[in-house]
């Protein structure tokens, strides 16, 4: 529900302009180019990454900017490059294109020569190839919906090379990490709130901004690039920009990905349930790996070790040939127990383990040398180690000290890590969830999902307040004209009894919205 907001303006020009938004930011002059983000507003610790470096180190610092840099990594990106706005009707001119799977793959060589070896390939894929000309060599806003793992991530480095081409001497790029966000769908969970603010004031910044917004599933995609598309004719403060949305189908991704979702009876207790799950690993990893590489993705870092511990007691007592190969590599570990976990070719690994032993885990499942790995979810990030078979050992996460559902990006990142394109052409992801739980994961798996909502409703005081004391917004015009620009505002016109429960039809809901600004 919208609270009632009672400004107190106080337009602090010592920090207006200077405050650091927490995106990856790339300069261009005056102008601004941003590709990652990190959900804490009020930290400032930018790597300034200068782009007057030989040509030899190009790649890597492009591969430092993005730590996850494997195809299935996603960010939601701003890119900055001189525009002609249009009227202010959010339903402007917005091309909706279903591209063609077999249209013709663009070369690597296309790109000026310093840029190539940017990418380990010499081809772009079917979906970057269809993205090169808008993401390249175009201006327009952007919105791509593609699967997990399609490689998507290479449209923000596209995006990147737009503006070193056009102003090398005066590109500049900050990184600053935590990278947070995944998929623009984030905007219905918590942090989600946070993105809109950071994009509003991204608007208030300045009047040559570009934005890139990419995910794998938004059922209503049109109201991402409504909301990206908001603006205001003549207004320098709130442009309104045009705006392209590609769409493209499972029938791009490069590994055909079979999902299975299993479900199990529980009596709410969470320790107890994870040990049940445990018995059950052995078997579906016969059943789904077919002998391939397997992960399996636990809660904690104890649980990691007890489905190993599960898993290698279980093969014991089968007194018969291990069911897959493994390939013997002479290795030493601080963790007394991993050598004879290691014989059974099944691995744990977590942060709680010293670095050379995650190091070593790490190089022997990409050799064959271990064939199951039971790992927390954050090797689902900025590791790249694709597995034929991926499993997700309860949907349940230990947060904050206590457990929480699996975010749904959170869950669509560790899939994603199902799959080998350099070595299958098919991969299988299963989770394991409570009987309870098995609609929801289903649909998610499926791609059916309730349309996406905003969340900024829940801590709108606390948005605007900041926006007041960094001068960002000095009148209650400019509260209104900084609210109409955000996600919550779409998707209000649309479902006004969702963020206003006393909302009547045949009210006038811009009106009520406006009165929830008072001035004192």
């Amino acid at each position: 529900m919208l609270p009632k907001w009672n400004p107190r303006y106080q337009n602090n020009k010592r920090v207006q302009g200077k405050f650091n938004s927490g995106f990856h930011s790339r300069y261009q002059r005056n102008r601004f180019n941003y590709s990652s983000y990190q959900d804490d507003l009020y930290e400032q610790s930018p790597e300034i990454i200068n782009n007057n470096i030989p040509r030899a180190n190009v790649a890597s610092t492009f591969h430092q900017m993005d730590p996850s840099i494997s195809s299935s990594s996603k960010n939601y990106g701003i890119q900055s490059n001189a525009y002609n706005f249009s009227h202010d009707n959010i339903n402007q001119s917005m091309d909706n294109t279903q591209p063609n799977p077999i249209s013709g793959l663009r070369k690597v060589s296309e790109l000026p020569d310093r840029f190539r070896s940017l990418f380990p390939f010499g081809v772009f894929n079917s979906i970057q190839s269809q993205c090169i000309d808008t993401a390249l060599y175009g201006n327009e806003d952007l919105v791509v919906i593609a699967p997990t793992g399609s490689g998507k991530t290479v449209v923000f480095e596209l995006a990147m090379i737009n503006v070193l081409m056009n102003d090398n001497d005066h590109a500049r790029m900050v990184y600053i990490a935590p990278t947070k966000i995944d998929e623009v769908h984030i905007l219905h969970e918590d942090r989600g709130a946070i993105l809109e603010a950071v994009v509003s004031r991204m608007k208030l910044m300045g009047t040559n901004s570009r934005f890139i917004a990419i995910s794998a599933t938004v059922p209503n995609i049109e109201d991402v690039a409504s909301w990206i598309n908001l603006g205001f004719q003549n207004d320098n403060k709130f442009p309104q920009n045009n705006v392209k949305i590609l769409q493209f189908g499972e029938e791009y991704r490069p590994v055909r990905l079979s999902r299975q979702v299993l479900s199990y009876p529980t009596d709410g207790n969470v320790f107890k349930f994870d040990k049940t799950l445990n018995d059950k690993l052995l078997d579906i990893i016969q059943q789904y790996s077919n002998g391939k590489p397997t992960m399996v993705f636990c809660t904690t870092r104890k649980s990691t070790e007890d489905a190993c511990q599960t898993i290698v007691k279980q093969l014991k007592n089968m007194r018969k040939d291990l069911p897959w190969n493994i390939r013997p590599v002479e290795m030493t570990f601080h963790d007394k127990h991993l050598p004879e976990f290691i014989k059974y070719g099944v691995v744990f690994h977590h942060a709680g383990l010293h670095m050379q032993d995650r190091k070593n885990i790490e190089s022997m499942f990409l050799q064959g040398a271990v064939h199951v790995i039971c790992a927390t979810s954050t090797l689902a990030i900025g590791v790249n180690l694709p597995a034929h078979l991926v499993i997700i050992k309860s949907t349940m996460a230990y947060k904050n000290g206590s457990f929480t559902e699996y975010s749904d990006s959170e869950i669509k990142q560790m899939l994603g890590r199902a799959g080998r394109p350099q070595f299958d052409d098919s991969g299988v992801a299963v989770i394991m969830t409570s009987h309870n739980m098995k609609q929801k994961y289903e649909e998610l798996v499926t791609g059916i999902k309730d349309r996406l909502e905003s969340s900024l409703h829940e801590t709108l005081h606390e948005h605007l307040n900041s926006e007041i004391c960094l001068g960002t917004i000095d009148h209650v015009n400019y509260a209104m004209k900084w609210l109409k620009t955000t996600f919550l505002y779409v998707r209000m016109k649309s479902n006004p009894q969702r963020y206003d429960p006393g909302f009547k039809e045949g009210q006038n809901w811009e009106r009520r919205l406006e009165g929830k600004f008072q001035i004192h």
